[in-house]
């Protein structure tokens, strides 16, 4: 997760987003900002609370839209496996676009 905080996408005072209390690295958009995947702070802290590590299995029971996710899977890298489910079949087909 730390090369997540480490990139600058944008997002700095002045560029239309502002910093989110508690969760580092996170950034409230008032518009579309390009290169930045839109996720609710809420699910960005349960991502961030996880700390999974390279090479790590994790498991993502309420994995629709995907921002959770994608932070996951960002966290485990390449020699790690995120194994996403959700309940709702539409909330999947969603996430899968």
């Amino acid at each position: 997760m730390s090369s997540l905080r480490n990139k600058s996408l944008g997002c700095s005072p002045g560029s239309g987003a502002t910093p989110v209390d508690g969760i580092p690295g996170a950034w409230l958009a008032e518009r579309p900002i390009p290169g930045v995947q839109v996720i609710d702070p809420a699910s960005a802290a349960v991502a961030l609370s996880v700390g999974a590590q390279p090479g790590e299995c994790v498991l993502d029971m309420a994995a629709a839209p995907g921002g959770k996710t994608a932070l996951l899977a960002s966290a485990v890298a390449e020699d790690g496996t995120v194994v996403a489910a959700d309940l709702h079949a539409r909330r999947v087909r969603t996430a899968a676009r």
